[in-house]
């Protein structure tokens, strides 16, 4: 077997999401968002077949947290893929990386852990990237402006 370095490894993934992207993108010009899903879930379902050996029952208050979460998955997925559909593949990809930023406040917030400054500072860094790769002008002020206008995005 092939020794091969840890960022080979990632760049070939990064590679493989967006070619998948890419095709989800296409895809999505054709179909309606929630005829996708309908299409891609038997093969989520063979993949979830696998793990059934591994899988421990759940007891209680864990099946309301399992229906709770599928529910907001399902709806999440929905939006993720109307804006695919919808949006330029430019600015919507890069978005969908701004996950570890929640993943780092629920981690806090929940399970109370702290975050070092170089934590911090990846934080720091993912935002500012993603905020810069929607940037088209020298208006810094333009990607907000087009966020508040676009029907596709979901302002409070």
């Amino acid at each position: 077997m092939v020794s091969l370095p840890w960022y080979v490894y990632i760049l070939i993934t990064a590679v493989l999401v967006a070619i998948t992207n890419i095709i989800k993108k296409h895809v999505l010009n054709h179909e309606h968002a929630l005829e996708q899903m309908a299409a891609e879930s038997p093969f989520r379902a063979l993949t979830l077949l696998v793990l059934i050996p591994f899988v421990r029952l759940p007891q209680g208050i864990e099946w309301g947290t399992i229906l709770l979460s599928a529910g907001l998955l399902f709806f999440a997925q929905l939006y993720r893929n109307k804006s695919y559909r919808h949006m330029p593949i430019s600015t919507v990809s890069p978005l969908m990386n701004l996950s570890p930023i929640f993943l780092l406040v629920i981690a806090t917030l929940i399970l109370g852990e702290r975050l070092t400054l170089i934590q911090l500072a990846g934080v720091f860094l993912l935002m500012i990237g993603g905020y810069l790769l929607d940037l088209k002008n020298k208006n810094l002020l333009a990607p907000l402006k087009h966020a508040s206008k676009s029907p596709y995005t979901a302002t409070v």
